[in-house]
């Protein structure tokens, strides 16, 4: 492949092509060019006429200049060599769109000597370009690159002599070195151009390179026809919000946030300049470990029933996703159902109590630390203390609505009252005290003295 048009411009030209303003920009079209190539690149500008030779690769060690390209970089270029009469070659009639400012004309030169360490084209060896505005009807010969006029000459592709003229006048411009040292690397002519206005129509070029010996060659690469137009950018504004990353138009991809311009081509051909207001928002994660009886609800609002490693995501203000990665281990809740039986008061395993027969559930951790729900069919029996009760302490009233005293001989050291379902509710050593913070229903008492428990009952209105 050649190498790109605009990076074989010399430095001022480039800067004219590149260089932007906040007022206007030079906007550059390749209309046709010709890289003499066997497959060359497009948009083709073909030609009539035989080309005397093309030469690719770098010139031997013995040559003037030892080991330089034959084509830009390298690659093949149209080569003429002993050629007395010339070798006009018409590159073909080109249609010019309208709309241009200036059309142009250019192409890369060098001048070598393959054969030896000296020679080179000198003042009988010229490249004459030509040009007609009339599909070939009549040419003007405007631009000839002639080899020193003092001396044998040889410049690669990268001197820096410019040749570079109007259209007008119509008369023909010699440019040549003027050195005798041989070697033209300040003083030759690598860059040789045309300018033409942009309301010409059609233009077709002719260049005939002529050598007069076998030492005097001339190399033509990358003929390049264009067009150029002054036109101002299209700029806009956008406000952009993303998570972790944010990826421009122009393909531009950044981590944080902050005012970033964005470049690329609008429908126009000139730039479109977007300036990027960006908030980068960052995705977070963590990791949490769980231990959980029978089920789990993620803070998403997933709910897990066996052990194992999700993710889960939540969705920040910003909109932006928060990754949690749960080590999760499910243990599960039993049960079981037992007969028993009590006398006179029953402890379940919890440590509840009763002194009814019944149906209870009662809850103990088992060995995963989750709930154990023991089911537990009671029946008790009663040793005549109803009786001897009533007889060592009586309640009053009874029903209550509110308040409670007891009356006994003993020596009560604690009074617990329990619910029907063998739940403790109250405690005190009083024998004088309110229930009203008790819902109604059937309650136990228990009294503990000195001769032992004593139970009795009463009902809460």
């Amino acid at each position: 492949m050649k190498s790109s048009i605009f990076a074989l411009l010399p430095a001022f030209l480039i800067s004219t092509v590149i260089v932007h303003s906040s007022m206007a920009q030079l906007q550059l079209d390749t209309l046709a060019f010709q890289d003499f190539e066997n497959v060359p690149a497009s948009p083709v500008w073909g030609y009539t006429g035989t080309l005397a030779g093309t030469q690719s690769g770098f010139a031997p060690m013995a040559a003037s200049i030892p080991n330089t390209p034959l084509g830009i970089n390298g690659s093949q270029a149209w080569h003429v060599v002993q050629v007395s009469v010339g070798n006009p070659i018409v590159f073909n009639n080109t249609t010019i769109p309208s709309g241009y400012d200036s059309i142009r004309v250019n192409f890369r030169l060098s001048a070598m000597n393959l054969l030896g360490a000296t020679g080179g084209p000198d003042n009988l060896d010229y490249v004459l370009v030509s040009y007609s505005l009339d599909n070939g009807a009549t040419f003007v010969d405007r631009l000839r690159i002639r080899g020193s006029a003092l001396d044998n000459s040889f410049w690669a592709y990268d001197a820096t002599g410019v040749a570079s003229v109007n259209y007008l006048p119509a008369t023909e411009t010699v440019i040549q070195p003027l050195s005798s040292t041989g070697l033209q690397v300040a003083e030759g002519y690598s860059f040789c151009e045309i300018t033409f206005p942009g309301t010409i129509s059609q233009l077709t070029i002719r260049i005939t390179p002529r050598s007069s010996s076998s030492t005097d060659s001339w190399l033509v690469d990358n003929l390049v026809l264009s067009g150029e137009f002054n036109c101002s950018p299209v700029t806009s504004s956008i406000i952009e919000s993303a998570c972790g990353s944010y990826t421009s138009p122009s393909g531009n991809t950044y981590f944080s946030s902050g005012i970033f311009t964005d470049t690329l081509p609008a429908a126009s051909g000139c730039d479109s300049i977007i300036t990027i207001d960006l908030t980068v928002n960052p995705i977070t994660s963590m990791s949490i470990s769980e231990t959980v009886c029978d089920s789990y609800t993620a803070p998403s609002g997933a709910v897990y029933t066996t052990s194992g490693t999700y993710d889960d995501f939540l969705t920040s203000s910003a909109g932006c996703d928060s990754t949690i990665t749960i080590a999760l281990t499910v243990n599960a809740s039993s049960s079981s159902s037992i007969s028993a039986t009590g006398l006179d008061v029953y402890t379940a395993p919890s440590g509840a109590i009763y002194t009814n027969s019944g149906i209870y559930t009662d809850i103990i951790p088992n060995a995963a630390g989750c709930d154990s729900v023991m089911t537990i069919d009671l029946t008790m029996s009663y040793t005549g203390l109803e009786d001897a009760t009533a007889a060592r302490f009586s309640i009053s009233p009874n029903p209550t609505t509110g308040h409670i005293s007891l009356q006994t001989d003993a020596h009560i050291s604690a009074i617990r009252l329990y619910s029907s379902q063998g739940k403790l509710v109250f405690e005190t050593n009083e024998l004088s005290f309110s229930v009203e913070h008790l819902e109604g229903g059937m309650y136990s008492i228990l009294l503990e003295t000195e001769e032992g428990v004593s139970v009795g009952q009463f009902v809460k209105m």
